[in-house]
């Protein structure tokens, strides 16, 4: 298991149903150019999964971040994602209110 896919399922467990029901809506991670991520909390979990190529995604925002090591710094918590996106590390399309869900959801609160 690659450790993006760790650091998904690590945060997938410590997500609780109130947090979801509080953030209730839908992410994409793309990751590089072949990996991508659904973040769904609009209804039961598991929350996070891996997308296959091609299948598409409702999702409210996506969150475009050029490496790996950056996706896994940003969900374990050691890259702020303000300090992402000013230094161009994190890029984000679609919904700038939905990108502003994110935050509650990586700190757990």
């Amino acid at each position: 298991m690659s450790s993006i896919d760790q650091a998904f399922d690590s945060l997938n467990a410590r997500i609780t149903p109130e947090l979801a029901a509080k953030v209730a809506t839908c992410f994409a991670f793309e990751i590089g150019p072949d990996i991508v991520w659904i973040a769904d909390l609009r209804g039961a979990g598991p929350w996070f999964r891996k997308v296959s190529d091609g299948e598409a995604s409702d999702a409210a925002c996506t969150f475009v971040l050029s490496s790996e090591e950056d996706a896994v710094a940003l969900v374990t918590g050691k890259l702020d994602g303000l300090a992402a996106f000013f230094s161009g590390k994190l890029k984000i399309k679609g919904s700038q209110l939905a990108a502003m869900k994110l935050a509650p959801l990586l700190e757990g609160r």
